[in-house]
């Protein structure tokens, strides 16, 4: 039994063996996020779905391939092991798609006739564990369709009255929904938070050592672990734990409810943030008064003022990864030469960022080793853009193109043509039940009706199916429309490319287009990962430097 927990981790050689061998796939799905952390379900899941492929169809567990989703929502269309459901079964790997409920295959009612419309298309079947499906059966595909929609109006209003319900806690000045609050404890009786004594001590501490001492938030992260004060996760303080605390306006009498909401935007939560007129306040003691805590902020903003450092001169903002540690890599680290100043891209992963709880060593090794310089780099890799841009073809062509080949194109016609001769050859049977009826040879009208009925029902199906491979033939279309236009356009800008006009802004623009990663190595070399590329990155380019051009 094979089981797969990422997208595109099989080659093709793998795939080509597995034709033959694999009858079914089975899908599973938690979507929360502690069914994700702790795999809740997950193997109960399997088990049964398992035991369905086998009591039912007589499969072996090797002819069973087992798809893991853990922390998706059913609402997203862009799941990553649905579509390579869908992609393993358009291969001819397995003939079944076995889902323990229709809510494990989406609880969005449009969604789910998408994907079963795809999947039979594909002229493969759907089974479900715990739902009888049977789709040339007009009351099973009410049914089908039916819970579909009760499942999303059942998710809807458990949100809907959880946020009321909330609310309504808030309002009345009880805490609810809230993330733990360093230095407060909660009162489950009264729904209340309360004073921590020893925590509200560890907090003052904190406060003297900003507003007395001048210590950094590294430094007190520092001083708190070597005197082996608990950490709020136990075991680890961090610069941004401590700088987080201090900036925190809870402290001085009031917590906020109601500062974000998540919405649902293609099925994945995203956190928006309210104005503050939203915002419901909730008192609790008050450790600070407020000019106290705007002198905390005063000066954690004059550190940011005096200890940063200029970031905006260079080209790979936000793309630049360490090949040592795979930290983040930023610029701001100069040196003076003969010539003037020279700035180099460093590891973020260089910095003491987070201390175990009694000890004053850092929590995690440090990251030793070079440091790039920041105009040899960004001249490396501004040059090898202009070469890929002169003959894109092995790389954003090749990756557009894929998106509308011919081939593709012609194979939703050819099964277009064998669609509409089917329909053609139904509709021909009609009319010929309709004459034996006239002749006789089909004696009775109850007879004629039933044919007739059932000859309906299968070009009902077969029109429907029509339909949908039109709207596929339309979206063929438009991506190979689109894919000639992209074409054209990379092919221009290789002229924009080579503008002295262009600022460092509109230059790390057009590099975000192109490239998704920047990997700066020991040895100096470096590696960019084309946004362009296949769902593995595949298309890698490498140029070997020390650093000099």
């Amino acid at each position: 039994m094979i089981i797969i927990r990422e997208a595109y981790q099989l080659h093709t050689e793998q795939l080509n063996a597995l034709i033959e061998q694999i009858k079914a796939l089975v899908y599973v799905r938690v979507s929360t996020d502690d069914q994700a952390k702790y795999g809740y379900s997950l193997e109960s899941q399997i088990e049964r779905c398992v035991r369905y492929a086998e009591s039912k169809h007589h499969y072996s567990r090797e002819q069973l391939m087992i798809l893991v989703e853990a922390g998706e929502h059913g609402d997203n269309p862009d799941r990553p092991l649905i579509n390579y459901l869908l992609y393993l079964l358009e291969r001819g790997i397995g003939s079944k798609a076995i889902f323990l409920h229709p809510d494990r295959m989406s609880r969005y009612l449009h969604l789910q006739i998408e994907l079963s419309s795809k999947i039979w298309d594909l002229g493969c079947d759907i089974e479900f564990v715990e739902f009888d499906l049977d789709k040339n059966n007009p009351e099973s595909m009410l049914m089908f369709n039916v819970q579909g929609s009760i499942a999303q109006y059942n998710k809807a209003k458990i949100l809907a009255n959880t946020k009321r319900g909330r609310r309504t806690k808030a309002l009345k000045g009880e805490a609810v929904g809230m993330r733990r609050l360093y230095g407060y404890s909660f009162d489950t009786e009264e729904d209340r938070i309360v004073e921590n004594p020893e925590e509200r001590r560890i907090y003052m501490m904190m406060v003297d050592m900003v507003l007395n001492k001048g210590y950094s938030c590294s430094r007190i992260a520092r001083e708190l672990s070597s005197r082996g004060i608990a950490a709020p996760n136990g075991s680890v303080w961090y610069q941004a734990t401590v700088s987080r605390i201090l900036k925190n306006e809870s402290y001085t009498g009031t917590y906020y409810y109601g500062k974000t909401e998540v919405v649902q935007q293609q099925g994945k939560p995203r956190s928006v943030r309210k104005s503050r007129e939203e915002w419901i306040a909730i008192p609790i003691p008050a450790y600070i008064e407020r000019a106290t805590y705007e002198q905390i902020q005063h000066r954690l903003k004059s550190w940011r003022k005096t200890g940063g450092r200029p970031s905006e001169d260079y080209l790979l903002r936000g793309l630049a990864r360490c090949g040592r540690c795979g930290a983040a890599v930023t610029s701001g680290v100069t040196t003076k030469t003969a010539g003037g100043r020279v700035k180099y891209y460093t590891c973020t992963g260089k910095t003491k960022k987070g201390y175990k709880v009694g000890a004053a060593d850092p929590a995690r090794p440090v990251c030793r080793g070079r440091n790039w310089r920041v105009d040899r780099v960004d001249a490396i890799v501004w040059q090898r853009l202009s070469v890929l841009l002169a003959k894109p073809e092995p790389y954003v062509i090749k990756y557009i193109e894929g998106l509308s080949s011919h081939h593709k194109l012609q194979e939703l016609q050819l099964r277009k043509a064998e669609l509409q001769r089917t329909i053609t050859d139904r509709a021909g049977a009609r009319s010929k039940y309709v004459d034996l009826y006239a002749y006789g040879i089909i004696r009775t009208k109850e007879e004629l009706q039933t044919k007739l009925e059932s000859l309906d029902e299968q070009l009902k199906i077969l029109r429907k199916d029509m339909q949908f491979i039109d709207e596929m033939l339309q979206h063929a279309c438009e991506n190979f429309n689109y894919a000639d236009r992209v074409i054209k356009y990379v092919r221009q800008l290789k002229d924009l490319l080579s503008s002295s006009s262009l600022s460092m802004a509109d230059k790390r623009a057009f590099i975000g287009l192109l490239i998704d990663q920047a990997v700066l190595h020991e040895d100096g070399r470096i590696e960019l990962i084309m946004a362009m590329s296949e769902c593995t990155y595949q298309n890698l380019i490498h140029s070997q430097s020390d650093g000099r051009l």
